[in-house]
């Protein structure tokens, strides 16, 4: 099997090891695990530091989302940099294996740093429940130059995060990423998916949306020029495969990070009821007054 990398981000079985929020419990990371397994062990570690990280569960919390059953229900983590030392030392055979086959996984850069290091993590998962790709997203308000907000680690082209909704719902609401998507979670609104960023919708997950025999899909991007631009370009997609689409009804320059720590859960049900079609043109939007 050949070995992921991280991709940027503009390309396109949780294992509960229970809420411990001490700092020094130990993970049993195995050289020997195979590659769906060892995903499975970082993940839940990921999950497992989120719990105990003081500054990333008060960012959840600006947005109604720091509930400890949801954030466990969708493996949500974060990576604080401690991964490597709950790994054998790397002057033992074992150690060293083990960080040569997180590091050609992707997981470890070339010096030894976490690839995820800062993010929280949301993990996709294809249709046998296996995670192949992971949604990294920094929430430190100044970073280094250079430093993306955004990491996506990839196995393999997966689908839409809560990809479960879809063989559930024939109306579904889609969201720019997972953040957002939990918000909608916390309103009340379960047939809620999301792609990588607004401009990360892939012929993969139309097809999950078609094969699924989904009818209707809400776009949930920001009201924004950029996302304006993908919004029309996902609804022609969606409307040429038979899905009849509409847009979320945010208010100009607004999305669902601007709102919910304003004006709280509410509001989410409120825009969903104006949901509108996509009438406008790609080169009316193109062509906005916002600045591009």
């Amino acid at each position: 099997m050949s070995f992921p990398q991280l991709v940027p981000p503009h390309c396109a079985i949780n294992q509960n090891l229970g809420s411990l929020h001490e700092r020094d419990f130990y993970t049993p990371f195995e050289s020997r695990s195979g590659v769906y397994e060892l995903i499975n062990q970082l993940n839940a570690y990921y999950g497992n530091t989120l719990l105990g990280h003081e500054k990333a569960m008060a960012f959840l919390g600006r947005f109604h989302i720091d509930d400890q059953d949801l954030l466990q229900e969708f493996s949500v983590g974060f990576s604080d940099r401690t991964l490597g030392k709950q790994l054998p030392a790397s002057d033992t055979v074992e150690g060293e294996l083990l960080r040569g086959k997180l590091q050609r996984m992707g997981f470890f850069t070339a010096f030894g740093g976490e690839s995820l290091r800062g993010c929280l993590t949301f993990p996709f998962k294809d249709n046998k429940g296996d995670i192949v790709e992971i949604y990294g997203e920094r929430f430190t308000r100044w970073l280094r130059f250079g430093t993306p907000n955004e990491v996506i680690w990839s196995l393999e082209n997966g689908g839409l995060f809560n990809s479960e909704a879809i063989l559930s719902y024939k109306e579904i609401i889609l969201c720019a990423t997972p953040l957002e998507a939990l918000m909608f979670v916390r309103a009340g609104f379960h047939n809620v998916v999301a792609t990588m960023g607004s401009r990360g919708f892939t012929v993969e997950q139309l097809d999950d949306l078609v094969c699924a025999g989904v009818a209707r899909v809400l776009i949930a991007f920001e009201s924004a020029p950029k996302a304006d631009q993908s919004s029309y370009l996902v609804s022609q997609a969606l409307n040429e495969s038979g899905i009849e689409c509409l847009k979320v009804a945010f208010p100009a320059g607004c999305g669902a990070r601007d709102l919910v720590p304003s004006r709280g859960l509410d509001m989410l049900r409120f825009v969903i009821q104006g949901a509108r079609p996509c009438c406008q043109s790609y080169e009316a939007i193109r062509s906005s007054s916002y600045d591009d």
